[in-house]
């Protein structure tokens, strides 16, 4: 789960989450901007993960994403879902949502 406080770039993430960006889970707790999460999105999903990011933010709506973080050397598939709510003057304010590990999904590994 997250939560993204896009006015003061603050996303808390529980610590399942967090360990998948190789981010430290006691500090994705007390919010991270999102750019630490973001370094661990593989280059190649990087530019169409931001893009449904701002999609979602330009007027609020839902988010769907699914791409690849690389943590430690291991890639790990992720399905991310949330919402952007936006307030006046349609400015992204909050940014809620869920991400998951579909790495076995994607590859066919067994758990």
């Amino acid at each position: 789960m997250w939560d993204w406080d896009v006015t003061n770039d603050k996303a808390y993430v529980d610590p399942p989450a967090a360990r998948l960006f190789d981010v430290n889970p006691k500090a994705s707790v007390t919010g991270l901007p999102l750019e630490d999460y973001m370094k661990a999105i593989h280059p190649d999903d990087v530019t169409s993960f931001s893009a449904s990011v701002c999609r979602a933010a330009r007027e609020g709506g839902r988010f769907k994403s699914t791409y690849r973080v690389v943590n430690q050397g291991r890639i790990i598939w992720v399905y991310a879902e949330g919402s952007c709510f936006v307030g006046p003057g349609k400015v992204p304010v909050r940014f809620p949502g869920a991400l998951f590990d579909i790495t076995a999904a994607m590859t066919g590994e067994a758990g």
